[in-house]
């Protein structure tokens, strides 16, 4: 896949269905996560795509 193409299609859907807002609402319920609940809910969504 090229990159220019892969990144098209994330700009879509950024502004398509308002991902960066909604990724940004969640909430950590864990008290000591070594990573971000927002990139852990990105590379799950770009797994599905």
């Amino acid at each position: 896949m090229n990159k220019s193409y892969l990144k098209q299609m994330l700009t879509y859907f950024s502004k398509v269905y308002h991902l960066g807002e909604k990724i940004n609402t969640l909430n950590k319920k864990r008290v000591k996560s070594p990573f971000e609940i927002s990139t852990i809910t990105f590379v799950v969504l770009f797994a599905f795509m």
